[in-house]
């Protein structure tokens, strides 16, 4: 059965074509579908032309990451969608390998492992999340040839390589576009746990991650797009007062460090966007990390 792979991008044509390039090699069954966020270079053209087998969805505008996936699932038609970054270049078999543990009916995610090309260590294998919702990479800097399988801490894939059952993803309402990216992937964990589906570890599923190669690493854009996921996140899920002021500390260091108001304004947006809709519950269940030993690994 054919597998769709849904990949938003956004100019940089050059990203899309080496990640279909990749995926072209994978021999797994599948159907690509590519969701340009209103791109203004070429990306269109060239995807339509090189891989015309492609399903391309052209948005007229950039909507964001999340919006990008929503058309996606929309223009999908499998059972099973995988996820992936423009910039993660897939190892062949991987499609196969993602949508293995969805064969366990109660496995509603799959988190597949994005590998870090300078070190060969693992940049991450899905996400996990503190006890203030900050997500963070789960497995960073373990080898990737001896995984072991996941444990409690594993809340859900990272947006960069995921597999999700269509119609579950679906049912929670997707991707919250609200957030233009980052913590979205976040989110649509916490709120399938809610639903009561548990997420898998595809150890074997590898991809080479490029790492924010379109927005660009701690450029102005994602600074401001990250600081606000993050404030609509705590506002949302109706962070206790205790957590709040740990992440105005954490909003008010990223301020310092980058000589702009712009993490800490985009952190209290987000918060009060957040608070403006009707909130959402962590499942009492759920295994978070204790805040101190999340901040200190995000340290390095």
């Amino acid at each position: 059965m054919s597998t769709d792979v849904v990949i938003p991008t956004w100019n940089r044509a050059d990203l899309i074509l080496d990640c279909l390039a990749h995926l072209a090699r994978d021999p797994s069954p599948h159907r690509a579908i590519v969701v340009d966020n209103g791109s203004t270079d070429d990306t269109v053209e060239q995807v339509r032309a090189r891989y015309p087998d492609a399903v391309v969805v052209a948005l007229a505008e950039n909507l964001g990451f999340g919006a990008a996936v929503n058309a996606g699932l929309r223009a999908a038609e499998s059972e099973h969608v995988v996820l992936i970054n423009n910039d993660a270049n897939v190892a062949p078999g991987f499609v196969e390998r993602m949508c293995a543990p969805l064969a366990d009916p109660q496995v509603g995610m799959v988190a597949g492992v994005l590998v870090d090309p300078r070190t060969g260590r693992v940049d991450s294998a899905g996400v996990v999340a503190d006890r203030s919702l900050s997500g963070h990479a789960y497995r960073w800097a373990e080898d990737p040839d001896t995984l072991a399988p996941a444990d409690a801490f594993l809340l859900g894939p990272c947006g960069g390589a995921a597999a999700y059952r269509r119609e579950a993803v679906l049912a929670i309402g997707a991707f919250d576009e609200a957030m233009f990216a980052y913590s979205e992937d976040l989110d649509v964990g916490l709120r399938m746990r809610a639903a009561g589906w548990s997420c898998a570890l595809a150890t074997d599923a590898h991809a080479i991650h490029v790492g924010s190669a379109t927005l660009g690493k701690r450029s102005e854009f994602q600074t401001r797009v990250a600081s606000f996921s993050r404030g609509y996140i705590a506002g949302r899920y109706r962070l206790a007062a205790r957590w709040l002021a740990a992440e105005l500390l954490l909003g008010t260091a990223a301020a310092a460090r980058a000589r702009t108001l712009l993490p800490l304004r985009e952190r209290v947006r987000g918060w009060r966007a957040g608070r403006k809709l009707p909130a959402r519950t962590v499942p009492a269940d759920l295994a978070l990390e204790p805040w101190v030993q999340a901040q200190r690994r995000a340290l390095g």
